[in-house]
């Protein structure tokens, strides 16, 4: 029952596939968001979620329906699905975990991050670009 409970705090917002995660050599699974999460999105990001016309739920399924690659930080290996663009100077940015209690990928932020942050993360996925 408390189990239950939890899950219930969460909102299914985005999957990793398996075609992907066999490409990314990362679990498959559902994207869920905390409910306290998106709270804290929507009040520390409102600025910049405002700017772009969006609430926090809007600009996570945003990234979770359309990013274009995924990195890596080696040291605490977080992973970041990433809509990536080369020539824009902000990426849209989720930060996420992967719960293996669970097994779902949980998101702890989600933001505008600047891209050349990615210069020191290990991309393990790139969405294949169509003719």
């Amino acid at each position: 029952m408390v189990e239950k409970k939890l899950i219930s705090h969460y909102e299914k917002v985005g999957r990793i596939t398996m075609p992907i995660a066999k490409s990314a050599r990362i679990k498959a699974g559902n994207i869920l968001v905390n409910n306290n999460y998106l709270k804290h999105i929507d009040g520390t990001h409102l600025k910049e979620l405002s700017a772009l016309g969006m609430t926090a739920q809007d600009f996570i399924i945003h990234i979770t329906s359309s990013f274009n690659r995924i990195y890596r930080d080696m040291d605490t290996e977080v992973l970041f699905l990433v809509i990536y663009h080369s020539n824009i100077t902000h990426s849209a940015v989720i930060k996420i975990n992967f719960i293996d209690k669970k097994s779902f990928w949980e998101i702890k932020t989600a933001a505008p991050f600047r891209t050349a942050f990615f210069k020191n993360k290990l991309l393990v996925w790139q969405r294949e670009r169509t003719p």
